[in-house]
């Protein structure tokens, strides 16, 4: 099966984004991708039309778009998680007495997926 390299390339973009540099400037994007800065900036404007990427116009440079949000929610609801893990966490912190998250590793970083406060101390009377 053929692959379609331009989205491929457009993904790409955006994966350039991290933590630790959420704001790229078009050259650093350019540099990142090894792609002509024209065609990066074609790609940005169609990121921007569907809102996966934004431009600070003080600064120009662009970060994620919130719109990507709705894929996280997406993601959220295929998985269901919560209903198998979320009485287990409240379990868990009955025993303990602690706040318990439930986190998975994406690449070295973990992602808090669900968590459940610490129950409220027993009074002795």
């Amino acid at each position: 099966m053929k692959e379609v390299r331009s989205l491929e390339r457009g993904i790409n973009i955006l994966f350039q984004f991290r933590k630790e540099r959420p704001f790229l400037t078009p050259e650093e994007i350019t540099r990142a991708v090894k792609l002509p800065k024209s065609s990066i900036y074609r790609f940005l404007l169609t990121l921007r039309k569907l809102g996966l990427i934004e431009r600070d116009t003080l600064t120009g440079r662009y970060f994620l778009g919130l719109r990507l949000l709705e894929l996280e929610e997406v993601v959220h609801s295929a998985i269901d998680l919560e209903s198998i893990a979320k009485p287990l966490l409240v379990k868990l912190g009955e025993f303990s007495g602690e706040t318990v998250q439930l986190n998975i590793l994406r690449n070295d970083h973990g992602i808090c997926l669900y968590g459940v406060e610490s129950p409220p101390p027993q009074v002795s009377t």
